[in-house]
């Protein structure tokens, strides 16, 4: 599906890359502004991170954001805070993000997407398990993700779909990652989540889209 205008998404979702000439990126679209961004992976597809090291697999995700300016916008930002997590084979784990937030943006087609990682000064996302940490920081944007619309008015909402096979950077620090200590850039991220809107103060819902 084309889009209408430019631009987009952001743990921020950010997003954009409007073509030259007449075709433009595809843009979030929300019933009505404010609206505020709530979602969580679902549980057929947990959001995994594949490392060199192993993978940090979450079985809950919470995603969350607000968008004050417009009903349309090139940018939706987003935190994501992860809940029970296996990584690397060890479980009851959890994912520390450290205030980085992810950058989702949406080329001329919603099938068309990327992902960029944005962390404060010197911070980055954190998967561990005893002597072994895998550091995620920030980065250019990476692909696939893609989006399904999915629901009628209020209950409208879209799903990111994670499939990031390889390019994402990382760094490797501790004598039990069974691999190399250093930096790669053969990380991934693959999963589903579900993301709706709300009126950020009734927390009524409120119909959110891309195309």
């Amino acid at each position: 599906m084309f889009g209408k205008s430019a631009s987009i998404l952001g743990v921020v979702l950010v997003c954009c890359l409007a073509a030259s000439g007449s075709a433009f990126a595809a843009q979030f679209k929300a019933e009505s502004a404010p609206v505020e961004y709530v979602g969580d992976t679902i549980a057929a597809a947990p959001l995994v991170f594949s490392t060199s090291a192993g993978t940090g697999t979450c079985t809950t995700t919470r995603f969350a954001g607000t968008n004050n300016a417009a009903n349309t916008t090139a940018e939706m930002p987003v935190t994501f805070g992860a809940g029970t997590c296996t990584n690397f084979g060890e479980a009851g784990k959890t994912i520390v993000t450290n205030g980085c937030s992810f950058k989702f943006a949406i080329g001329k087609l919603i099938s068309e997407g990327t992902i960029e990682v944005v962390c404060p000064a010197k911070q980055s996302i954190e998967i561990q398990k005893k002597e072994c940490t895998v550091s995620i920081g920030s980065q250019k944007p990476v692909g696939n993700v893609s989006y399904k619309n999915f629901g009628m008015k209020a209950n409208r909402g879209f799903e990111p779909v994670f499939e990031i096979k390889e390019g994402l950077a990382y760094a490797v620090t501790g004598p039990k990652c069974g691999t190399a200590e250093g930096e790669y850039a053969n990380g991934g991220i693959t999963g589903t989540g579900e993301i709706f809107g709300r009126n950020p103060t009734t927390k009524a819902a409120q119909g959110t889209w891309v195309e």
